[in-house]
């Protein structure tokens, strides 16, 4: 009976100890499985992080094409002038219409207060009208 006993001791020694090691194998198979992963993980955050910082660029880059863009239509404009005694001129072009024969165009008149100065001038031409009493 002694005998039977070590011998159920022994076995169930053996059972305990392949029990513990295949535990020990699951474990250290799980804990290199949440590492791959981890990394995988930093991984495509990192691939995402270039993506975004790629097209953050891009748009920096439209941005500042967008900037000097307008630097450049500023610049072409005419300066504006201050002139005294003088009605302001419309803010737009004469509305240009096309017909078969050609192009014309109809230049808005400006009215002139009952006595004064209008002078309006372009970059190349300047313009002064002098009203008189009758």
């Amino acid at each position: 009976m002694v005998n039977e006993i070590v011998l159920d001791g022994a076995a169930s020694e053996r059972e305990h100890r392949v029990w513990w090691v295949n535990t020990e194998d699951s474990l250290e198979n799980e804990r290199a499985d949440r590492r791959k992963a981890q990394k995988s993980h930093k991984e495509k955050e990192r691939e995402i992080d270039q993506e975004i910082m790629g097209l953050l660029w891009k748009q920096t880059q439209m941005l500042q094409t967008l900037m000097d863009l307008q630097v450049q239509q500023s610049r072409a404009r005419l300066p504006l002038q201050l002139t005294e005694n003088s009605i302001a001129a419309p803010p737009y072009l004469p509305a240009l219409s096309q017909h078969s024969r050609g192009i014309t165009g109809h230049i808005p008149t400006l009215t002139t207060p009952p006595w004064g100065t209008l002078k309006t001038t372009t970059a190349s031409h300047g313009l002064t009208c002098e009203s008189q009493d009758i």
